[in-house]
């Protein structure tokens, strides 16, 4: 029967012949490499590698070596504000990979002190502008203060804790700067409030709501306006402008009078 099947008296024999071993030879391919090697290297008892991303260096062992892999900490490394130093901000294989016992893992750390990166020149820029610079270089945005000037959330400075950063000036990448911008309204001017005759504590409030600052305050003696405001500078109804600072006299005991006229002499 073999002998019959394969028997080869003409060409097309042959091609018979060939289609049939190319065949069995294909079969075999599949066989050996989707049947038998996945059995052979129990594909099936494969290792899941964990997610380490964000976990302190003192807890890899824990996390990696009891599941019978290995980890091998790159020499270069990164920065992230928003993990402590010495966490895990990449591996390889990803998370959640199948490998083999033994596998090595690659890791790459946080740095345990920020790189720092130049004040860039963003006078004049928008605002939209200055965050993607800021983004870009790892900074972030803080609180945004106004000041008079014609074109609105346009650039003036930054600061960090109300000092603002020169041009160039070295700052930390993770730092939280505040941004001084112009308001769009220039310098406005307006009537000052009238403050005299009320309590210390109520004019400061006023004054203060007013986008005025409290400047000088000088206590004169004042046995029936004790805690009250005497007089002002300037004076209730003058002109003046955002930001500009108002002295107050504020009246007191005899004392408290002596004791700032002394002082008062002293600074003098």
């Amino acid at each position: 029967m073999i002998k019959k099947i394969f028997k080869a008296n003409s060409w097309l024999d042959i091609v018979k012949h060939l289609l049939i071993a190319g065949f069995l030879f294909a079969l075999l391919l599949v066989v050996l490499f989707y049947i038998y090697l996945p059995v052979k290297t129990k594909k099936d008892n494969s290792i899941t590698v964990p997610e380490v991303l964000g976990k302190e260096f003192g807890d890899l062992d824990e996390i990696i070596i009891s599941r019978k892999l290995q980890y091998v900490v790159q020499q270069d490394s990164g920065y992230n504000a928003d993990l402590p130093p010495q966490a895990v901000i990449s591996q390889f294989p990803k998370p959640n990979a199948k490998v083999k016992e033994g596998r090595k893992i690659y890791l790459t750390l946080n740095a345990v002190n920020p790189p720092k990166v130049e004040m860039p020149d963003l006078v004049g820029k928008s605002l939209k502008t200055v965050q993607l610079q800021f983004q870009g270089m790892g900074v972030k945005v803080g609180k945004y203060f106004f000041t008079p000037g014609p074109f609105k959330n346009t650039f003036v400075s930054a600061q960090i804790d109300g000092v603002d950063i020169a041009i160039g000036e070295k700052i930390a990448k993770g730092s939280v700067v505040d941004l001084v911008l112009q308001n769009g309204k220039g310098q406005q001017y307006f009537s000052a409030p009238d403050v005299i005759g009320k309590v210390k504590e109520n004019a400061e409030f006023i004054i203060t709501g007013s986008n005025l600052i409290i400047g000088e305050i000088y206590y004169q003696k004042s046995d029936s306006l004790q805690g009250k405001i005497l007089k002002q500078e300037p004076g209730p109804g003058n002109r003046v402008r955002t930001g500009q600072s108002v002295n107050l006299w504020v009246g007191a005991s005899d004392s408290l009078s002596t004791e700032n006229s002394l002082i008062d002499q002293n600074n003098d």
